[in-house]
């Protein structure tokens, strides 16, 4: 793989990390606005912001869907708490 390629690739991957980051903006605000209260559909969406848990970007939205479910199930925002947690601290 030349320079070219290389540069290519990381360009390419930048463009489907911003896709993947609209629509989990589209899906947090979403579950936000409809009140959504559909566990599969918000551990999905929260599974899929940690997928970049050392993203920013990602980690706002994380936090922002915690403290929606935790109005309604503190289960949830338990253990994603903690899965959080141990992805950044190791422990």
């Amino acid at each position: 793989m030349n320079e070219k390629d290389l540069e290519d690739a990381l360009k390419r991957l930048n463009q489907l990390r911003m896709l993947h980051l609209a629509q989990c903006r589209e899906d947090v605000q979403r579950i936000i606005d409809n009140k959504i209260t559909d566990e599969n559909y918000i551990e999905s969406t929260l599974d899929r912001t940690l997928n970049f848990y050392d993203d920013e970007e990602f980690l706002e939205l994380f936090w922002k869907l915690i403290n929606y479910v935790e109005t309604f199930d503190t289960s949830i925002g338990a253990s994603y708490r903690r899965l959080e947690e141990t992805l950044n601290e190791g422990y």
